[in-house]
């Protein structure tokens, strides 16, 4: 089913500070998928570069989730990783857990 313009997706991203200066936290709140990974995928990048490696993801607010927005998380956990860095879910919604039931995933971001 396609979404008309009036009903898109919203995902609104909260950064917050760490303990260290390197670790932030982004706080989801709304939706999580295909169209709002982009929101996500930004505010990652900017976490990188102010030179943050440990990014932790309060996923608590998120009210709808898909199963390709939770393979978009791990694959940008593994770039993450890569470059030195570190993503960690901090707090999931029960839409994010039948998500991921749903699509069978397995992966060390979800452990």
């Amino acid at each position: 089913m396609e979404r008309s313009p009036k009903t898109r997706p919203q995902l609104t991203v909260a950064l917050l500070s760490g303990r260290n200066p390197d670790e932030r936290t982004l706080v989801l709140r709304g939706e999580l998928d295909v169209q709002t990974m982009y929101t996500l995928r930004d505010n990652i990048m900017y976490c990188l570069r102010s030179n943050c490696r440990s990014i932790g993801l309060d996923m608590t607010g998120v009210t709808r989730c898909d199963g390709d927005a939770l393979y978009g998380i791990a694959g940008l956990q593994d770039a993450l990783r890569t470059a030195g860095g570190r993503l960690r879910i901090t707090g999931v919604s029960e839409p994010v857990r039948e998500a991921r039931v749903t699509v069978m995933l397995r992966h060390s971001i979800f452990e």
